[in-house]
């Protein structure tokens, strides 16, 4: 099964996995977003950075407009480990499940910032980057 959005509560959540990628409404005083990772093993805060692109679109009421679209979500590997790592989970499990967290948030974040398929149409070409240190 696949990420699900949820346009109400705006998030993304794998029913099969049971974890739901969020954003966050802490707050950083940082350029970068916040987001939560939630699951029943765990739950942290990750932030990611955006690339956009500038693009004319038509809106829904018909009027053109230029819009800044997301086309790349940058997160920073030894952060998102390191958060992770001290969710409280514990190390051993951080080791283990690291690469399965990573692969649910890159597709709860694609889901997530492509409102499901919605905004496939205009950001085709969306990923989501992870940027080792």
């Amino acid at each position: 099964m696949a990420f699900i959005y949820d346009d109400i509560n705006r998030k993304a959540h794998d029913p099969e996995r049971d974890v739901t990628i969020v954003p966050s409404t802490k707050f950083y005083d940082t350029s970068e977003l916040p987001y939560c990772y939630e699951s029943k093993q765990c739950n942290f805060t990750f932030l990611s950075s955006f690339k956009y692109e500038t693009k004319t679109v038509t809106l829904k009421n018909g009027k053109i407009s230029e819009a800044k679209i997301p086309i790349e979500a940058h997160i920073q590997e030894k952060p998102l480990w390191m958060t992770f790592a001290l969710s409280g989970c514990g190390i051993e499990f951080a080791k283990l499940h690291y690469d399965s967290v990573k692969n649910a948030i890159e597709e709860g974040m694609f889901c997530l910032e492509m409102h499901g398929e919605e905004c496939l149409s205009t950001v085709p070409k969306f990923r989501v980057v992870f940027v080792p240190d």
